[in-house]
């Protein structure tokens, strides 16, 4: 989310959000279940990772639940984020906002590297993610990341 979204006076005011469409267009064009809420999730892991916000595994597992509610619902929550965190967001936090919620390879030294879903991290070089295996990490320090393709 490039922008903060919001603040909204009505319902209709946030059904407009591209956003909100964009997660309904994905939900006609899939046949498959749980598309809103997958989509809800990364709206609000977006907007946590635009406002440098650090997720614990706990929070991750709200925000999955929130995202279950509507595209609306999401929509608004994380503007609210968004627009809490806007004029904090530092260089670190900017850089690796766009990998939240997806498929990294995280460094730790030359012989130390962890796959699986970035679910956070934080200004000291920490970071937390869900291994392949269900184990959600966490350690620092974080020397590199990188985006790999899903599995």
């Amino acid at each position: 989310m490039p922008d903060p979204i919001g603040p909204f006076e009505t319902e209709t005011e946030v059904a407009d959000v591209p956003a909100v469409r964009a997660i309904y267009a994905a939900m006609r064009a899939s046949t498959r279940s749980g598309v809103m809420a997958t989509r809800g999730h990364q709206l609000l892991l977006e907007a946590c990772a635009s406002a440098g916000v650090e997720l614990g595994a706990y929070d991750h597992q709200i925000l999955q639940w929130l995202a279950g509610f509507t595209p609306e619902s999401s929509a608004v929550i994380a503007g609210i984020i968004s627009r809490a965190g806007s004029k904090r967001t530092g260089p670190v936090q900017a850089e690796r906002a766009a990998l939240l919620g997806k498929r990294v390879r995280v460094t730790l030294d030359e012989n130390v590297v962890h796959e699986g879903r970035l679910l956070g991290f934080g200004d000291g070089g920490d970071f937390e993610i869900d291994q392949d295996d269900g184990f959600v990490y966490h350690a620092w320090p974080l020397l590199a990341i990188e985006e790999i393709p899903d599995a």
